[in-house]
């Protein structure tokens, strides 16, 4: 059985426009990091204060992957909503909209932006210089596009 324990006096407040408070626990009863993680998050409250659990970390102290007991020192950190940065990354509307994004970074990278490994040509000019082997190198009746840059005319 895990149990979280708050450290005694570890509060630490910051006041003003920045207004945060980190609290430290001590965590015990389990080696894997994973249920660690998870044992925190849902013990901890994800509002203190007016503020909203930002960041949550977690140290080893002992892990003993025998028995499987553990010991950790955790950090909750809570800030502001406003001071928490927005997620990286990009949210897509629909699947159609992804197709896209995605179709464009493809289109992107094999036809736009040379390699190296491919003596600084374009995956597409790469195939394209390639003796013919009697054979297209974009198959009949694929999804991908047969842009210029695949015929032998487009070398000349």
């Amino acid at each position: 059985m895990a149990t979280l324990t708050e450290k005694i006096d570890s509060r630490e407040w910051t006041t003003g426009e920045n207004k945060a408070v980190i609290l430290h626990y001590v965590l015990e009863g389990t080696s894997s990091d994973l249920t660690a993680k998870a044992l925190l998050l849902s013990s901890t409250a994800e509002n203190y204060d007016g503020l909203v659990r930002d960041d949550c970390t977690l140290d080893p102290i002992f892990v003993d992957t025998v028995t499987g007991q553990g010991k950790w020192d955790c950090t909750v950190r809570y800030v502001k909503a406003e001071d928490i940065p927005p997620e990286v990354g990009e949210l897509f509307l629909n699947l159609a909209e992804a197709r896209y994004v995605v179709d464009r970074w493809r289109m992107d990278y094999n036809h736009h932006r040379p390699h190296s490994r491919l003596n600084w040509m374009t995956p597409a000019v790469y195939t394209a210089s390639y003796p013919r082997t009697g054979r297209p190198c974009v198959p009949p009746g694929s999804a991908t596009p047969h842009p210029p840059e695949h015929t032998e005319n487009a070398l000349a």
